[in-house]
């Protein structure tokens, strides 16, 4: 996993605190000399401070700290658990007392995360905190501590106080740190502190001694420069009051103190799960001969749950992809003594290697209470382990390849080619025999092909010169190069709606998909062989149904859609017709009118201007 972002990097404060002005907050990396961090020893309320690791996928996760506030609650700070493009991270462990790597409390999964509102709004630093739940009730054997809301002007944020965490800077935070400091007062929602801090310390608790009590007044989350007091968001009465709320909802909801059985490396070392599941882990060989050689095996496994558990067993398995898909295959499995909190116990299982296993590479693992036999915190007791093993035959070892166009899994489209392969270590080989479907055996000398479709049982054995015969397999090969048949398809429209209804048969490989199209659009897809839909779309002109069977194969058909037409429709558009022309009937009357007014104006003038130049020629010539 490459280093993770452990903390928020830049928060800009915009608007003056009380007690100190605005100013740019980075990563709490404040070490005031002399240096006097120390490890502390298992104790509380050292006990109570766990390391939580938060992974979004693979290669993205990240690293803080934070403490038990009841036995099964968390705080730590909200920017190393949710990050602002991925949000919460799914994954969140929690690690008790982590020292050099080593979990001696086991560690914890969160079930649930709790942010701020306002932070969850705005991201606002001021608000930096977040409430985890764990699967188990581990507070009840690290101890918790308590939350200390006071006024901000009180003395003992001035005073001196005490933190511990997981510093990036020491042992790469594999162990847990403490040190004291000066407090350096406190307004309405931050702290501040000239106590040490560095990355992989977000989340860390910063708190008070009264008497056998520890009371946590702020939770570390930044520093503001080597030359000035670090910075931790208060818990002032309402964030208190906000997280003893979310304590009271889940009050009856304590989880059940249940055992849990986990690899003895992953329990001690939870930061790198495959490379420590082989601490305490052995195999005698990594190659062995099947059915010959002596082989031995062994786990320790550690109860790293707050109940003992009953007695069960752990099953030696290998894997392997290429062969063994889907499920592991056994060596053996052995039982397991009942283990108390925090006890270990180991598992052996030796004799010859099972001769009932093919030759391969395999990834050794383990399966820590197979039948789950153990009610347990966490179930996934399957470890996959670093340890690989080549298993050899001894006799002669035929492999059967079948190639040809494959759809699935299960069947092959069309003719498929056949061939063996064959290895005999201790003797030269003598032949290879075959037979399909209960019929006559024949030696093997080059492939062959199978083009009839159908389910074919194909048996196969080998055999050397010394005598050897292999015990005789078995394989399935499946072949359909018939698409299959259409037997009914119709389509019924009706103003809009499409009824369709089909029925499809396949003789071999099954029906896999059946898709309708309108006028080349797929519309509708089921993988039911006869049936019926309804669908309202627009009319279209072509309807098709396609139909493919397991292997590949399809057949098609098309329809045009007759488009049906009722009374109301005619009269619709008849009556759509007849507004047409009356509309234009009436711009045409209109214009006729307006036509005539014209020519009737135009002849009034024209009749009034010869009138009026008769008047003035006869008054001119009165004159």
């Amino acid at each position: 996993m490459r280093p993770p972002t452990l903390l928020l990097v830049l928060a800009i404060l915009m608007t003056p605190l009380a007690v100190h002005a605005a100013e740019v907050h980075q990563k709490p990396a404040n070490i005031f000399q002399p240096d006097d961090r120390v490890e502390p020893p298992m104790v509380y309320p050292y006990t109570s401070v766990v390391k939580v690791i938060a992974n979004w996928t693979y290669d993205k996760g990240a690293v803080g700290s934070g403490f038990l506030v009841d036995a099964f609650h968390v705080m730590t700070a909200a920017h190393v658990i949710d990050d602002a493009v991925l949000g919460v991270a799914p994954n969140i462990r929690i690690v008790p007392f982590m020292k050099e790597g080593k979990a001696p409390f086991g560690f914890a999964w969160s079930t649930e995360v709790r942010l701020s509102p306002t932070w969850e709004l705005n991201r606002d630093y001021r608000h930096d905190m977040a409430l985890l739940t764990s699967d188990r009730p581990i507070g009840d054997t690290t101890g918790w501590m308590f939350m200390g809301a006071m006024q901000s002007t009180n003395s003992i944020y001035a005073e001196e106080l005490y933190t511990a965490g997981y510093p990036g800077d020491l042992k790469y935070g594999s162990s847990i740190y403490s040190c004291t400091g000066q407090g350096d007062g406190a307004d309405e929602l931050m702290h501040y502190h000239w106590l040490d801090s560095f990355p992989g310390q977000s989340g860390s608790p910063i708190w008070y001694e009264n008497d056998s009590q520890r009371y946590v007044v702020s939770i570390l989350a930044y520093s503001r420069g080597s030359t000035q007091s670090n910075l931790a968001v208060r818990l002032n009465t309402d964030k208190a009051d906000l997280v003893s709320g979310w304590l009271v909802q889940d009050s009856a909801n304590k989880p059940s103190s249940l055992p849990d059985l986990v690899d003895r490396g992953i329990a001690e070392y939870p930061f790198s799960p495959l490379y420590y599941s082989a601490k305490y882990g052995e195999i005698s060989s990594s190659k062995v001969y099947a059915g010959l050689s002596y082989f031995s095996i062994k786990c320790e496994v550690s109860n790293m749950g707050t109940a003992a558990s009953d007695n069960t067993e752990v099953a030696f398995v290998l894997t392997n992809e290429e062969y063994h898909t889907s499920s592991p295959v056994e060596i053996g499995r052995v039982p397991l003594d009942a283990l108390s909190v925090g006890e270990h116990g180991t598992a052996t299982w030796s004799g010859t290697f099972p001769s009932t296993i093919e030759p391969g590479s395999y990834t050794v693992a383990w399966h820590i209470d197979p039948d789950d036999i153990v009610s347990e915190a966490n179930e996934s007791n399957f470890v996959k382990t670093p340890f690989s093993i080549e298993v050899q035959p001894v006799g002669p070892y035929t492999r059967v390849f079948v190639d040809g166009h494959r759809a699935n899994q299960t069947w092959h489209q069309g003719p498929v080619s056949v061939s063996f392969e064959v290895t005999s270590l201790y003797s030269a080989l003598n032949s290879t025999q075959y037979r399909i479907n209960d019929g006559n055996w024949s030696e093997y000398t080059h492939p062959f092909n199978l083009s009839i479709s159908g389910e074919h049982v194909l048996q196969y054995r080998s055999s050397n010169v010394g005598g050897m015969v292999e015990p005789l397999k078995t394989a399935t090969v499946r072949v359909d190069s018939i698409p299959p048949r259409i037997q009914a398809f119709s389509v019924k429209n009706l103003n809009g709606q499409f009824f369709l209804s089909w029925d499809c048969h396949d003789e071999h490989s099954n029906i896999e998909t059946v898709t309708i199209f309108m006028d080349g659009h797929r519309v509708h897809s089921t993988d039911d062989p006869s049936g019926d839909v309804v669908l309202h779309l627009a009319s279209p002109k072509k309807v098709s149904i396609q139909v493919t069977d397991s292997a590949g194969n399809y057949a098609t058909e098309e329809i045009t859609v007759a488009h049906e037409h009722n009374a109301s429709d005619g009269l619709r558009v008849l009556f759509f017709i007849l507004l047409f022309y009356a509309f234009f009937f009436a711009i045409a009357l209109l214009f006729a009118f307006a036509v005539t007014f014209l020519v009737l104006v135009f002849r009034i003038t024209v009749v009034i201007i010869i009138a009026l130049t008769i008047y003035l020629v006869i008054r001119a010539v009165n004159f």
